[in-house]
């Protein structure tokens, strides 16, 4: 006879707990056997094997996953015409990804092998967080076709950084949290390029902008920072200090304003062209590749004012004006290094 209050929810249960403190593959039925005090072949009767039990663990998984989520997106803030705020919502889903898997290691491991065919129930359980995914895609603009790759996007980077983290893999002292912040920023900068994604850009896949930041130089700072983030309420994406040359990059819907000190912007100008030379205001443009945008827009009439260099806040800027006179930063955000 079975033991007394064993029951393969139990089991599985149990099996999951077991897994989140010595791994996934750790994991065997003689172990499970030990920690509920019965013999390995006593487990049968609740589980048809070590293949059972995984399955198991892993609709389990996939079921607090998908509530996580869901409990993650109620709580995003509405926008004040009644509607989701789509990055936020993002993020919400990504903050709750990471959560789980740091809180539950075992479990989340077996969340990562997609249900086989026919097994309808282990595909119902992943369904629940697609269906989350896709709904908050589908506010990002986003369906069918391209929904399913930026679905793919979000979970391979998610995954790649949970894992990272799990190992140790970040070394270097800056802050994790805001590093995952980033990327997800960047992420969903990155489904907003996919939706129309028919329309190539004329200069191919490395001048596409996927950022337009308006560089502001004001004489008084604190002043312009209170006024753009609490009158305003434009989020504080990044801040800088050094005496009195100060910046900030506050979020502005699908761009960004850049605050600068007039000393932060004659460091800028000395690194990017060599002397004091742009007025207050100059437009930013992120680009996958600086140096050749440059190249493509001198070639169609601008003037470059500097040449490619790389800053030390690790980006390849290069300085141009347009024809009309309007100076143009282009930037690529370079590569971390590693053990970033």
């Amino acid at each position: 006879m079975p033991r007394a209050g064993l029951t393969p929810a139990i089991v599985v249960a149990r099996g999951a707990d077991l897994a989140d403190e010595i791994g996934l593959d750790h994991l065997t039925l003689a172990a499970l056997a030990s920690r509920l005090g019965v013999a390995v072949p006593s487990l049968y009767k609740h589980v048809g094997g070590l293949d059972a039990l995984r399955r198991g663990i892993a609709i389990l998984a996939l079921g607090e996953l998908g509530d996580a989520m869901a409990g993650a997106l109620a709580g995003v803030t509405i926008r004040p015409d009644g509607g989701p705020d789509g990055s936020a919502q993002v993020l919400a889903l990504a903050d709750a990804y990471r959560a789980y898997a740091a809180a539950h290691p075992g479990r989340y491991a077996a969340t990562l092998r997609a249900a086989p065919p026919g097994d309808a129930e282990h595909g119902a359980a992943g369904d629940a967080i697609l269906r989350s995914v896709f709904a908050v895609l589908a506010s990002r603009g986003l369906a069918g076709e391209d929904a399913v790759d930026a679905t793919r996007a979000l979970r391979a980077a998610l995954h790649g950084f949970v894992a990272l983290e799990a190992a140790g893999g970040f070394g270097l002292p800056q802050d994790v949290d805001r590093s995952f912040g980033r990327l997800v920023e960047g992420l969903d900068r990155g489904f907003g390029m996919l939706v129309g994604g028919d329309a190539a850009p004329e200069l191919g896949a490395q001048g596409a902008v996927s950022e337009l930041r308006l560089a502001l130089t004001v004489e008084d700072y604190p002043r312009a920072l209170r006024f753009y983030r609490d009158s305003l309420g434009l989020p504080v994406l990044e801040s800088w200090e050094d005496g009195k040359a100060r910046g900030a990059v506050l979020g502005a819907g699908r761009a960004t304003l850049e605050l600068l000190s007039p000393e932060q912007a004659e460091l800028i100008d000395r690194i990017e062209v060599g002397s004091r030379v742009a007025g207050p205001v100059r437009v930013a443009l992120a680009v996958l590749d600086s140096a050749g945008v440059a190249d493509a827009l001198v070639a169609a009439g601008a003037e470059r004012l500097g040449e490619p260099v790389v800053t030390p806040w690790a980006h390849r800027n290069v300085r141009v004006a347009a024809p009309d006179g309007l100076q143009l930063t282009l930037f690529t955000e370079l590569d971390p290094r590693p053990g970033e």
